[in-house]
């Protein structure tokens, strides 16, 4: 099956373990990469500098026009760091205190890879901002598709394989009470996901139509699925 390919199971660990792995329950490795996040603002700061001010000008005339003069006049370009930072730490957490999280291990490998996944797709919005500030003008109508694609197109792999949870899913107040509802509306949903994921993709070719085709196809499924989950909860109640 497609979603097997994606499996990502723990590596071997690269040092010792110590209790940090026992605290967050990944391996060495994956700790690492998400604990990054935490160092890579100052090699960021330092590009940022670097650059003379020629970023963040283009945003703040842009917000200018819109907001009263001066609200964002100190705006942080670093703002974005804080919130990976922020992102990483949430997801680090989730497992830990989830009533349910004996399910959440169940689909573990694919939720840290989801993770890498969203950090990867801010890093990459980051990136086409600071090459946009010297003269590298890559179009967001490229980098969002492709983006936003390939981030709903792994959300469809994680869902496919997500056990019933608080956190993590499409959850309903009708799929959180049958695992029978959850687990029949995350594989129609997994499907749904995976194409809307594709979909967005197309908004490379017809960038006039890039914000119909990246946020509608993800909307409609999401509307579908919440009366899909009812229905389905309806019928197993009423046999």
């Amino acid at each position: 099956m497609l979603v097997a390919w994606y499996n990502i199971p723990p590596g071997p660990s690269i040092i010792e373990e110590s209790p940090a792995e026992d605290l967050i329950g990944m391996d060495r490795n994956r700790f690492y990469f998400a604990a990054m996040q935490v160092v890579s603002p100052e090699l960021r700061r330092t590009v940022f500098r670097s650059l003379n001010d020629q970023v963040f000008p283009i945003f703040q005339v842009y917000v200018q026009q819109r907001i009263a003069q001066g609200v964002f006049r100190n705006l942080d370009p670093l703002v974005l760091s804080r919130v990976l930072l922020g992102i990483a730490l949430l997801f680090f957490v989730i497992p830990r205190v989830d009533p349910l999280r004996d399910n959440i291990q169940k689909f573990r490998g694919h939720y840290e890879g989801f993770m890498i996944v969203l950090i990867l797709f801010m890093i990459a919005i980051e990136l086409q901002i600071l090459l946009w500030g010297i003269g590298t003008k890559i179009s967001p109508n490229l980098v969002l598709p492709i983006g936003v694609g390939f981030l709903i197109f792994y959300a469809g792999i994680l869902i496919g394989h997500a056990k019933r949870n608080w956190f993590i899913g499409i959850r309903t107040p009708w799929t959180l009470s049958s695992d029978a509802v959850w687990d029949e509306t995350h594989r129609v949903g997994s499907t749904l996901f995976i194409a809307s994921g594709l979909i967005a993709l197309l908004g490379i070719p017809f960038p006039k139509y890039a914000l119909w085709l990246v946020l509608g196809p993800i909307l409609a499924s999401t509307v579908f699925l919440l009366f899909y989950s009812y229905f389905l909860y309806q019928k197993e109640i009423n046999g």
